[in-house]
């Protein structure tokens, strides 16, 4: 791995919630900071993930189609919410904004 590589990848965009935003490949993550801006009302967020190590039964079963969710918050009044720090191996992750009306506008930024 490239020891100086850091990205920033969208996660959304000012879409009016609620929403489920796309995929974004995240497979190179290993230290990733999430930072979502609500403009106008309040929302609830919920960042979702897939990951290679994410079986049921065992350690190394895994489903292309399964996901979860990693990070909940509810009641992200208008503006900033709190950053989202995370060091695990996630290979997609994608936002996901259940309630709420508010425009959105979300981002990760991650090194390896």
């Amino acid at each position: 791995m490239n020891s100086q590589l850091t990205k920033t990848k969208i996660l959304a965009t000012g879409q009016t919630a609620p929403f489920t935003g796309a995929w974004v490949d995240t497979a190179e993550c290993r230290n990733g900071l999430v930072v979502i801006y609500a403009s106008g009302s309040t929302v609830d967020v919920d960042l979702q993930g897939k990951s290679l190590l994410n079986g049921q039964a065992g350690f190394f079963e895994t489903d292309a189609t399964s996901s979860y969710s990693f990070y909940s918050e509810t009641g992200v009044v208008a503006g900033y919410a709190t950053p989202i720090f995370f060091d695990s191996p996630i290979t997609e992750i994608r936002l996901a904004v259940p309630v709420g009306t508010a425009p959105v506008f979300a981002y990760i930024t991650y090194n390896n």
